[in-house]
């Protein structure tokens, strides 16, 4: 921030909408408070707090899927085996 602050969270996202010209009329709705609770706002902190474990998850995903198929199917044939495959097909 120009003030030397830094925003989090929801705070910053409000803050750039605010900022922007074409999400302003987006920007109110961060600063909708209910007896003091921020809906919106906490429903963005919550969503940033899940993402980092959704995406752990699925490069955990990946990295059992890679490793699982490694030894039970060659991605690859070599050369000899191709050319004997040739010959027993022609015979």
């Amino acid at each position: 921030m120009p003030d030397g602050s830094t925003k989090r969270g929801g705070e910053a996202v409000a803050q750039v909408l605010r900022t922007l010209g074409n999400t302003k009329w987006l920007a109110w709705t961060f600063g909708i408070s209910i007896l003091g609770f921020r809906p919106f706002q906490t429903m963005l902190n919550g969503a940033y707090a899940i993402l980092p474990i959704a995406w752990i998850a699925k490069w955990a995903k990946a990295v059992s899927r890679k490793t699982r198929h490694l030894g039970v199917k060659p991605h690859f044939t070599s050369r000899p085996a191709k050319a004997s495959m040739a010959g027993a097909s022609r015979s």
